[in-house]
C-alpha cells in the first residue's frame, strides 16, 4: 500500500530514506594542512569525459569553508565492515581523524586506509542549490580493492547480501 501526501521536510525524508545509497567519506586539507572529513551519502558519478563525480555538503558542515577553498578533496568509498567511520565522520564534533590509519593522496587530500576505493578530485564547480553546496570535482586519480559496499538504506547501515 502506498502513501501520498504533501511534500514537507519530514515526508521528504521519509520518501529519499528509501532509496538505498552508497556511504562515503569526503575528505579535504584545510589551508594549515590539517585534515578534515564527513560522511556523505549524496555521491555521484556526473561524467566520463571528463571524469566528474558531485556530492551535496549541507551548509551547516564544519568542513565546508575547507572544502570550499581547497583545490582538492578526496572520496573515501567505505567497505560493508566500516559503518564506525561513518559514524565517527558524522558524529564526532572534533578530532575525527585522531587514531585512524590515514595518509596524504598524490594531490595531497587524506585518504583513508582499507575503504573499498577513493577518488581524489579537483575542485570543477560548485552550486548552490538551497541548504547545500554541490561540489563538483573532476577524477583525478582512483584505485579500488576487492570487497563489498556500506549500503544506507531506512536510516540504517545495511551490506549487500
Amino acid at each position: 500500500m502506498s502513501r501520498a501526501t504533501a511534500v514537507d521536510g519530514f515526508v521528504f525524508r521519509d520518501v529519499c530514506a528509501r532509496c538505498a545509497s552508497g556511504v562515503a567519506v569526503a575528505t579535504v586539507n584545510s589551508a594549515d594542512g590539517t585534515p578534515h572529513g564527513l560522511t556523505i551519502s549524496s555521491f555521484t558519478p556526473v561524467s566520463l569525459d571528463p571524469p566528474l563525480i558531485l556530492i551535496a555538503i549541507d551548509h551547516a558542515v564544519a568542513a565546508l569553508p575547507h572544502l570550499r577553498a581547497g583545490n582538492y578533496f578526496a572520496i573515501n568509498i567505505l567497505d560493508e565492515d566500516q559503518s564506525d567511520l561513518s559514524v565517527r565522520f558524522a558524529e564526532q564534533p572534533e578530532g575525527r581523524f585522531d587514531g585512524i590509519a590515514w595518509q596524504p593522496g598524490t594531490t595531497g587530500a587524506p585518504l583513508l586506509t582499507g575503504v573499498l576505493a577513493t577518488l581524489e578530485c579537483r575542485r570543477w564547480n560548485t552550486v548552490e542549490a538551497g541548504d547545500h553546496m554541490v561540489l563538483f570535482g573532476e577524477v583525478v586519480r582512483a584505485s579500488f580493492r576487492e570487497g563489498k559496499p556500506l549500503i544506507y538504506f531506512l536510516r540504517d547501515y545495511r551490506g549487500l547480501l
